[in-house]
């Protein structure tokens, strides 16, 4: 015990020490839960963007599919990815703006409807045809 007062000197040398973080993983470490889901629920974010990820689970658990109740925060962060490649496809342009369907067009206006808009930003949306190629 009379260690004690000095030992914080020497540092943490337990074999239980923790190693330090690396940074974050770029793999998963569990199946994603929303694999067979995601094009249904896709379907439902191209219809009404801005539904959020608890109203969206609530539709699949109404729906009967079998989804747990710890598996909203995945949900949440795979919306937050969907909306995140919509939006990098609007903005960006080239080839990662090909929008393939008239309901991600609605999609990605009604999302960007309410962030501030650049002069002329309106008139390249009303210029883009079908594909979201701009003319």
């Amino acid at each position: 015990m009379s260690n004690l007062g000095i030992a914080w000197k020497a540092g943490e040398v337990r074999s239980t020490h923790r190693k330090p973080n690396t940074g974050p993983r770029h793999w998963r470490t569990r199946a994603d839960p929303f694999e067979t889901t995601w094009p249904l629920i896709e379907s439902w974010l191209n219809e009404q963007p801005d539904a959020n990820a608890k109203e969206l689970f609530q539709h699949l658990q109404a729906s009967g599919l079998e989804v747990q109740p710890g598996q909203l925060r995945t949900l949440q962060r795979r919306v937050k990815t969907w909306r995140t490649e919509i939006a990098r496809r609007l903005v960006l342009g080239g080839d990662s703006a090909i929008i393939t369907t008239e309901g991600e067009k609605d999609a990605v206006i009604q999302l960007v409807g309410a962030l501030p808009q650049a002069p002329g930003f309106n008139a390249f949306l009303a210029g883009m045809d079908a594909e979201g190629a701009a003319h």
